[in-house]
């Protein structure tokens, strides 16, 4: 570890702190205050989550609330202290090399980030929210195949919002990779009882593009396209037996049986009790059984007349 690296280590006081696997260019840490220091070899962005906190930079106090985003050159010094109690933010350091191989690469015709010392922006909720959800989506991935992936997508936005005031999301090949995801999870039965929420916490990209990019793929929306899924398993369910249409409908976590019973109509043409009669065969046999005794009773009648 650098030795810069071990002093920030130390003397921020860090809550949490880890390297990026497999890189030498970034890490994150949640500091509860951070003494003036300079960044002698790394690029770094920090934004508030909850509370305030003071900026120092440049001999003057900045109060930083909810969704203030700064940046910072290579060569600043600056520090930043707690203002209130229960305040949080996140800060991301860059190695210089990594940094400006990844802004040159992002916007090659842009080189604000590389000339300004310091920027600041007031993001508004959407967009704090969407950063926020992208740095916990990065710091909480672990050891993941796509986390160079999610690293690249988070410096993107912050880049681009300091450089250009917008978020942008990724180019859209490399949202295929979320897609391909995406549709495998959906087509494993075992996602079936997933909340379309709970899906969209799964990937680090706004839900516009992750919807935008599944439908150019399958023709479908997420929701359409899980909604198909519950009715293709629950079919499965009825047609294997051992459970009701009342159990089916819990198991792919549909609150309401009426709701149900007519998306189940709607997809496969018929009721989920007429589809258990026509393709369960135990279901089948039973109701076979029923017709031989019904007919033996009618014809001991007719003896008996």
């Amino acid at each position: 570890m650098p030795e810069e690296r071990s002093q920030l280590v130390t003397v921020n006081h860090f809550v949490q702190q880890r390297s990026i696997p497999g890189t030498d260019c970034a890490y994150l840490y949640s500091p509860l205050s951070s003494p003036l220091h300079q960044h002698s070899d790394f690029y770094e962005f920090s934004m508030v989550t909850y509370g305030s906190f003071i900026n120092e930079y440049n001999g003057t106090d900045t109060v930083m609330r909810k969704n203030h985003l700064v940046y910072f050159r290579v060569g600043e010094s600056h520090g930043i202290y707690v203002n209130e109690d229960k305040s949080n933010h996140f800060s991301f350091i860059v190695k210089k090399e990594r940094f400006e191989e990844l802004y040159h690469r992002f916007f090659p015709h842009n080189n604000k980030l590389l000339e300004i010392p310091f920027s600041e922006q007031r993001l508004n909720e959407v967009q704090g929210e969407y950063i926020t959800s992208l740095f916990n989506s990065l710091y909480n991935c672990g050891e993941s195949e796509d986390l160079h992936q999610r690293l690249e997508l988070f410096l993107y936005n912050v880049m681009a919002l300091c450089a250009m005031d917008t978020i942008i999301e990724l180019p859209e090949k490399s949202i295929d990779k979320y897609v391909e995801k995406l549709l495998n999870n959906l087509n494993n039965f075992g996602y079936i009882g997933t909340t379309v929420a709970m899906i969209y916490q799964d990937f680090p990209v706004a839900q516009s593009t992750l919807i935008s990019g599944f439908r150019k793929r399958t023709g479908y929306t997420i929701v359409q396209y899980h909604g198909m899924k519950k009715m293709e398993y629950a079919a499965q369910l009825l047609a294997d037996g051992g459970f009701s249409v009342t159990d089916v409908c819990a198991i792919i976590n549909i609150a309401s049986l009426s709701h149900f019973i007519r998306k189940f109509k709607a997809y496969h043409g018929i009721t989920p009790k007429e589809y258990q009669a026509l393709h369960c065969v135990d279901f089948a046999m039973e109701r076979g059984e029923l017709a031989r005794r019904s007919q033996k009773g009618k014809i001991k009648r007719q003896f008996e007349d």
